[in-house]
Order: structure tokens, then sequence, then C-alpha cells
């Protein structure tokens, strides 16, 4: 596990393949939220960042 940079988000949307995203944690080295679109995951991502805050 690497420690984030400073200023970085803690959540950040994550490419596994074609059509295949996730919301990639960088505290936890853990992927949540699968979703079919970089925007849905972005989404989620930032929903999660507010939360994090």
């Amino acid at each position: 596990m690497t420690a984030k940079p400073s200023g970085a988000p803690r959540f950040v949307v994550q490419e596994l393949g074609p059509h295949d995203f996730c919301v990639y944690d960088h505290v936890t080295g853990l992927s949540y939220d699968p979703r079919f679109t970089r925007k849905a995951a972005q989404e989620a991502a930032d929903r999660r960042n507010r939360r994090a805050i």
C-alpha cells in the first residue's frame, strides 16, 4: 500500500477493462462500486470523497 500524495483525492476511478470501472480507495487499497461508465464511477468517487472529509 502506498501513501497518497497530499492534496490528492482518497477515492479515484480505476479502469479495469472496456466498460468496466470501479472506485479505488488509496488508503485501504480496495475497489468499490463497479460501474459500466467512467462518468458513473466518477460520480460515485466524488460522493465518497465528499463524505471522507
